[in-house]
Formats: C-alpha cells, structure tokens, sequence
C-alpha cells in the first residue's frame, strides 16, 4: 500500500476540483480542496482572456492541517450565447499562518501527465457558456448513482467527449450538469478503497499532534475506540449487530468517520490523491488489516471474513476501472455548472426510508455520529456549492455557522459541538424522534409529524433543496430524502415529500426570496431523487413487500430492500405532487391551469421514460374547484457507474424484466394505465363498478373511492366501468420505447465556434449539422428504432426540448422533451466489433437511445382513459 504522507509533498496544491457549481447571469461559483491554507481569488473572463466584472476572494476553511476546503462566488454580469473562462490565483499559508505566495491555477494543478488536466482545447483555463436564449438549444446532463467499485466503466466520464467537441460554442456545448443523488456510496466501499481512505482521511486531517492547525487527532467514536479501530471488513459488528441501526445490505466497509467520508468525495471526484493502481493495497494487505479485528474472533466471523477477502480482486479491477477515467471527470466537473442533491447512498442505504430505521439510528448515539459525518461533508462538498449564499461570510445563515464551528478545529472540539453540528445539518436525536410520533397518525386532513431525518430541526437549520430560474427554463432541486413523514408506520411506503414541504420545495413565484418571475414558457425541470413512479416490478414488490423481502434475503441476503422509495400510484403523496405542480402554471385564457413538467428522477440503475396527462375540472384537495390539463414526464438516468446483472436483464427483456419466472405472477404488465379521483368528505365513497384486467389469468374488482383513498385505477379493464359520478381529476401514465439508436464516431470532428454577433439561421444549422454527427443525432426522430426497451449499462442522459409556441385556436401543442440515453459499449448495433480495443478499457463505442415525449396534453395518440358511463 502506498501511503499518502510520503506522496503529499509532491502533489499539487489543488487536491480535488476545482469545480464549476452554481452559475446565473449575476454570479459564478467554484468549489475546491486544496492541501494548504488560501485565500482564493476567482476572476471570471471572455473567450480571449478580458476580464468580465472584478473579481472576488475567500478564505479556505481549515477542516484538516492538509485538507482546506473553499467555495468562491463571483458577481458579474453575463450573457448568454457567449464562451467565458475562470482563472483562480491562490495567496497560500503555512500551519502558523505565514505567507508562502501567490500560485497561479495552472500551476496549482501540476504536475499532472494529463495534457489539459482542466480546460479544454482552444481555451488554456476552464470554459463555461450560460443556458441559451433559445430553449430548443439547451442541454442538461443528468445521471445518478456512482460507485466506485461498481461493475462496467464509469459513464460520467463520456460528458468529457461531449464538452470536448462543443467547446468552443455556446449553444451547442452542454449547459448545466444535475446529479440526482448517491454521488458516493458510503456504505458500499471497496475494502481496498476503504483502506486507502483511512489512510489519507489521517494524513490529510491530521494525526500526530506535533505541528499547530487543524486537525490534530483522529475523531474518538462513541463507542470509546477510533476510526482506525475499525479496519475494512470488519464494521457490520458495530454499525449493524451492534446496535447503531443500519440496515445497509453491506456495512463490511461502511465509512465512519467524517475524514473518510470527505476523502470519498476527493477520491470519486479527482485522481490526484490516487496511488498508481498497482500500490492500491492488496488482498493479502486487507486481510491481514481486517483479521487484526477480529482476534481472537468467533468461528463465524472468521468463516465471513474468509469469504469477504475473496471478493478484493474483483472489487480491485472495478475501482482501477473507475480511477482511469477520472481525469477525464475532473476535466467536465470544472467546465459545466454542476447542481447535486443527496439520496441515502451519500449518507447510508436505507437512510430514513422506514419509520423503524429512523428509530434505530437516531436512537443510538454513534447512529447520530455516522450520519452527522455524511451531511457535514455533504453540507462541505455538495451543498456549498448549490446555495453559497447559506455560507456566506459576515452573515447568521446555518452554513457561515458551520464553517465557523469546523474552522481550524480539532478532533476533539468537533465530538464536543456534536449536537450544535446536529442541528445545523438537521440530525434528530431520540428524543425528537420520540416527541414527534403520535400513537396514530391522522393522514389525509391533519399532518401530524414531520421527518426524523435531516429536517430543519430548527430556524438555524441548513436547507437542502433550491430553486433556481433562467430566461429560458426553472430548476426545482427538491430534497425528498431527509424530508419524509410515515403516516402509514413502519414498514410502509413514506410520504416522500410531506404536504408542507410538496408546497415549499416546489414554489410558486411568490415564495421565492426574493419572489421570481411567472414561469411563463420556461420549460420546468424538477428533480425527485427517486422514481415517480418507478417501472412495474419495483410496484409489485412494494405491493407484495413480504414476498419481496424473502426472495431478496435468498437472492442478495439483504433483509432490507429498497421497497418503499418511489412515488406510489396511486397515493395520496402522488395526488399532491400532481395538483402542486398544476399550481405552478397560471390559469389560461380558459381558467385552465396548463402546462409542461419534466420530472427527472435515477436511483434504481436504469434508464426510462414515463409519460403522464393529468385532466381535472376539481384538483385533488381544491377547496375551491380549478380546472388543469398537464402533462407530466418522467426521464431517468441511472446509473452513472453501477450496473449488474440484474439492470442488464431490464436492457435485454424490459420493462417487464424479473430475475425469477414466479415474480411476473406479482406484477401489473402493463405500458398504460387510466386513474379517476374524487374530493370526498369523511366518511363519502364512490363505488365504480367493473373489474380490472390484471393479466391474462387474473382479474380484480374496482377500489371503491374513500376520503383517504381517493383514486382508483380503472384502465386497463376487463368490462366497460360504470361511475356513479364522474371523477373530479383524471390522469393516464404511459411507459415509453425508445425511438432512435445509433453509435456516435470515437473521434468526432469539433464543432466550430458561431460567428461573432448574430449568428445566422445557416451558421446555426451548419454547426447543429456538425453536432449532430459528433454525438449523436438525437433530433433525427426517423433513426432506427432502439431494441433497447431500458438501458441497464451504465449510463449518462441528456435531456433536450423541441418547443414551438402553442396553437391554442388549433389546439396543439407540439413541445418534445427529448431524453437521450448514452453507455459504451465494444460493438456498434450493427454488430461491427472495435477494430483496435484498448485492453484496459474495451468499452470504447458511445451508444445513445433517444427517448421522445410528447408534451401536448391534447395529443390524440394518448386520449384520456374514460369509463362507459361517468355519472348518473
């Protein structure tokens, strides 16, 4: 094993990053760790190297005596359609505080044997463009979920080939970057990641004590011990067994400490504090690291052990996989504003999907630890960069107190600020949990209690979830992860967003601070980190959670799957979701709340689309009744770097894919289902009468509509359904094909840059032409069909619109939203194989599937599901 004290000295100044986050028309942010003390200066300029606006400085927060940490925001004023580069200059210190002198970025960045470590070609510092003026030119990146170890090459890395060929123009370069969750496993690590981790969390936060600043000890646990107590292999026993409450699948390797849960981020982000592949530590190191542990140990826990060492090697190839392709990863972070929210990955699997986990872990005082270590680092790596104005200098927010509380700290004084850090990052302790269940929750008309997880617990609480607004379109980050209610108990599907938090993460102009615009024709992007609704067989699983559980216990032997994370459909949490996101468009001409949402959602390791049209004269909990006629549609990616045989099956069968023959008996097949509702009183039933097609053996009588369950599927049917009343709302979900497919050149010519000015209506196709050729013609809707139904390779989506105004005398409106799905793969579709693989990496053709989503509510491939007779 190569330790990094050893190798520290000869690294470069910038440990991880830099990285573009946040960028508006009046301000650009960028985040980075850097091994020294710094005041960072961002200055932002033009293509040829002008300086646009004044620039801005700020200070690094000392996290560790080798780990300082910075997120710096420029004002200035932008425009779109133009190229713009940063360039950053750091003024560093030593540990008392003496002035060492000013590194430029360029070489705060070497030695490095990449060519262009951190810009791309014409332009010798990272480069960025803001959305366009024309929506139909936007590009938004997306994925989720990526692991290091995971099998198959890490497809975050394909965005460097697409930034490389649109660098120099500003409609055609990708514009923003959104991940939806689990940008590290915390849970899942590989033994041999694990061990380099600890290694660097001590070196970088510091161990021996001998020299001032910073971190000068390891975190003593609450357990008594130290992390490094604790060798990979060996935390099941303390973090399941033990009685800290995780129910993670594998805890073997889980992280503990808040080093090693921001070294994960350094390590998934950037090469820089990497060994060379070969001095990753071997089988044989993690072996005699873990059975230190375990002496004198129980037969079993031997037996265990010996069956853990043999999955290193494979775990090993995995992770070298993931740390070839990094460079080109830290390459796109620094030249794509990137936007992020947290799912449990980024904390623990399962985190706060059950009312009994919540329980379990807050229940327990290292529980409370671990998860505070995840949302500090969380709060240091991810959400600093969303929302800098919750950190910024001379102000009370919750973020400025926390980097204050961590500033130039020690080990000892972060365990002792425990429960000030747990209220800023919004952990519970027993006793909230505690005070806020009741002995039974009322659902429908009181909202008795809120999450048990990372909520404001109080007004000095960090906030997760953001919305932003550009000319063009409005991004909506909600956080339904830390913010769930369990009206339903235990063992039960959660409200995934509370009724309160469905109005707050999803706000109208007026709750903006300060308040925005109308949407008006920006097209609306909201991210759920989780599915809504997912693909048939997770529903049946949650629906038959007991079958699913055993069969996950023999198949996987993991006790605790991921069965109640998804938007149910129908629920009561769905409905509102819907009526919230009607709220957003103001009522037409006709009073008729009308528009377009596109829901982007991973987590579950493939790729997908849904559509959904919503028609409602009484909107679900109107007290007074509005008319709305929306569509809804649903683009997944995921994920980034995890794929197993099971996502493959979904990519060779579909979408209705089980690994066992006896699971299709549980499911619904069905691409499209029809859904009615009511606003019912108390006690008020609606009984539809008919029977449901299940499948082709099995058929089920209509729900009867209640107060509490108010929406009842009734397509597709068996017999025609006769209402006694007509619904108040209805809403139709299709599961989509692909359309198109194709491979995309390995060394695809550049796209040149527009014309100064103006660019005519020929400039602009002559260099959509050239686009089209170098990524994938994504807008050739007459492509061959993809045979791929789901991509379950790893894979990165981009999501483009077509957007024409709305005939509104003609009723139609053709908006698209065009969801285009990319993974390597060895051979083209055609079957023509890679004439010179590389041996290291064999995966070298990009295949895309495109997705193509009709936004027109009136569309008539897609007309309402409607009973034989509604009303009397």
């Amino acid at each position: 094993m190569d330790k990094l004290q050893a190798r520290l000295p000869n690294l470069p100044l910038i440990l991880a990053g830099p990285i573009l986050r946040r960028v508006t028309d009046s301000s650009v942010t960028v985040w980075a760790a850097l091994q020294k003390a710094a005041s960072v200066t961002l200055q932002i300029k033009s293509d040829t190297g002008v300086n646009v606006g004044n620039p801005a400085t700020a200070p690094t927060i000392a996290v560790g005596r080798f780990l300082h940490i910075v997120a710096v925001t420029a004002p200035v004023s932008l425009t779109p359609g133009v190229i713009y580069t940063y360039d950053i200059n750091f003024a560093t210190f030593g540990p008392t505080g003496t002035a060492l002198g000013v590194t430029s970025l360029a070489n705060a960045v070497t030695p490095t044997s990449v060519p262009n470590p951190i810009s791309y070609p014409p332009y010798p510092l990272p480069s960025f463009a803001l959305p366009p003026a024309d929506l139909k030119d936007l590009r938004i990146i997306h994925g989720s979920c990526r692991k290091p170890h995971g099998n198959g090459p890490d497809a975050l890395s394909i965005l460097d080939g697409l930034i490389a060929v649109t660098a120099q123009n500003a409609n055609e370069r990708p514009h923003q970057l959104l991940f939806a969750g689990d940008q590290i496993y915390a849970d899942d690590v590989a033994a041999s990641l694990l061990m380099q981790l600890m290694d660097a969390s001590n070196t970088l936060l510091g161990t021996d004590g001998s020299a001032p600043g910073g971190w000068l000890a390891q975190e003593l646990l609450p357990t008594g011990r130290l992390p490094s107590d604790y060798p990979p292999l060996t935390r099941t026993r303390i973090l399941g067994d033990g009685g800290a409450g995780f129910t993670s699948a594998d805890l073997r390797s889980h992280l503990i400490a808040l080093g090693e849960y921001l070294c994960m981020y350094l390590f998934t982000w950037s090469d820089v504090l990497w060994p060379a592949p070969a001095a990753l530590p071997t089988q044989a190191e993690v072996a005699a690291a873990a059975k230190t542990a375990l002496n004198p140990g129980s037969w079993n826990d031997i037996v265990r052990l010996t069956k853990d060492i043999a999955d290193v090697p494979g775990d090993l190839v995995n992770v070298v996989s993931h740390l070839k392709t990094l460079p080109k990863v830290r390459r796109a972070l620094a030249n794509i504003p990137t936007y992020m929210i947290l799912d449990d990955h980024d904390v623990t699997d399962d985190w706060n999907m059950t009312l009994g986990f919540c329980e379990d872990v807050y229940g327990s005082d290292l529980g409370r630890r671990v998860v505070q270590n995840a949302l500090v680092a969380y709060a240091l790596c991810q959400l600093w960069g969303n929302t800098p104005e919750q950190f910024q200098a001379g102000t009370a927010a919750a973020g400025r107190t926390l980097l204050t509380a961590l500033d130039n700290r020690t080990a000892a004084s972060y365990v002792q600020n425990s429960a000030t850090l747990q209220g800023i990052v919004g952990v519970h302790t027993a006793a909230q949990v505690t005070q806020h269940k009741p002995e039974k929750a009322v659902y429908h008309d009181q909202h008795t209690w809120l999450t048990v997880g990372g909520m404001r617990v109080s007004a000095d609480s960090l906030v997760y979830n953001f919305t932003y607004t550009w000319p063009t379109h409005q991004l909506i980050m909600t956080d339904t992860r830390s913010w769930r209610s369990y009206a339903y108990g235990d063992k039960a599907t959660a409200d995934l967003l509370p009724p309160d938090q469905i109005t707050a993460q999803i706000p109208l102009p007026a709750d903006l601070t300060p308040p925005g615009p109308d949407l008006g024709d920006r097209a609306l992007i909201i991210v759920v980190s989780t599915n809504a609704p997912p693909a048939q067989p997770l529903r049946a699983a949650t629906r038959h959670d007991i079958i699913a559980t055993r069969a996950s216990i023999l198949s996987d032997g993991d006790a605790h799957p991921d069965l109640y994370e998804s938007w149910e459909l129908p629920s009561l949490g769905f409905d509102r979701l819907l009526k919230r996101i009607t709220d957003k468009f103001k009522p037409d001409a006709a009073g008729i709340h009308y528009g377009q949402a596109v829901l982007l959602s991973g987590d579950v390791h493939f790729s997908f689309a849904t559509r959904l049209s919503y028609n409602a004269t009484n909107r679900f909990e109107d007290t007074t009744p509005q008319k709305a006629h929306a569509i809804v549609a649903q683009l997944v990616a995921s994920a980034f770097k995890n794929q197993t045989g099971k996502t493959l099956g979904f990519q060779r069968e579909g979408y209705f894919y089980a690994p066992y023959s006896f699971l299709h008996a549980l499911m619904f097949l069905d691409m499209t289902e029809g859904y009615a509702g009511w606003n019912l009183a108390p006690g008020q039933q609606i009984f539809p009468s008919g029977w449901l097609q299940i499948d082709s053996s099995i058929q089920a009588p209509l729900s009867t509509a209640t107060h509490d369950e108010p929406t009842v599927k009734i397509f597709p049917s068996d017999v025609p359904i006769v209402m006694p009343q007509a619904p108040h709302y209805r809403y139709r979900l299709d599961y989509l094909l692909p359309e198109a497919q194709a491979t995309q050149p390995r060394q695809p010519h550049p796209v040149p840059p527009l014309p100064a000015g103006n660019a005519s209506a020929a400039d602009r196709q002559a260099a959509l032409a050239t686009f089209n050729a170098a990524t994938g013609n994504y807008r050739a809707h007459n492509q061959k069909p993809g045979k791929e139904k789901l991509i379950g390779r790893n894979n990165i989506s981009e999501l483009t619109f077509d957007w024409p105004a709305r005939d509104v005398s003609a009723g139609v409106d053709s908006k698209k939203a065009i969801h285009t799905v990319r993974w390597r793969e060895n051979v083209t579709p055609t079957g023509i194989a890679d004439p010179a693989p590389d041996p290291d990496f064999p995966f070298t053709f990009v295949a895309w599937t495109t997705y193509s989503v009709s936004l027109d509510p009136n569309d008539p491939h897609y007309p309402d599901k409607r009973a034989a007779k509604e009303g009397p």
